[in-house]
């Protein structure tokens, strides 16, 4: 009994935990909406909000990533990530040469 209580909370756990981060997309993509258009709120704006944030929050990630793969591989020049003139090539590749 107390093995299924300890899952019920983690599961209850969890589903807050994601009410939470929609909550907080969504007034992230809210207030993206307000700065760039209607001022009106309805359900169907909130729920457009939520996707809006989540889409403004995924590349900032990304684009760390695909930066910091450059450090990790070959010469600092991207590093097979695709990116080019990322500044990476500048700081010399951490191999002691001036950039």
């Amino acid at each position: 009994m107390r093995t299924l209580f300890l899952v019920l909370t983690a599961t209850a756990e969890v589903f807050a935990s994601w009410v939470v981060l929609a909550i907080c997309l969504m007034g992230l993509g809210l207030g993206l909406r307000r700065a760039f258009g209607p001022r009106v709120i309805d359900g169907d704006r909130c729920l457009m909000g939520m996707w809006m944030g989540f889409a403004a929050t995924i590349p900032a990630p990304a684009d760390l990533a695909f930066r910091a793969s450059g450090d990790r591989v070959g010469n600092g020049s991207g590093g097979g990530s695709g990116y080019s003139g990322t500044g990476l090539e500048s700081r010399g590749a951490g191999d002691g040469s001036a950039g």
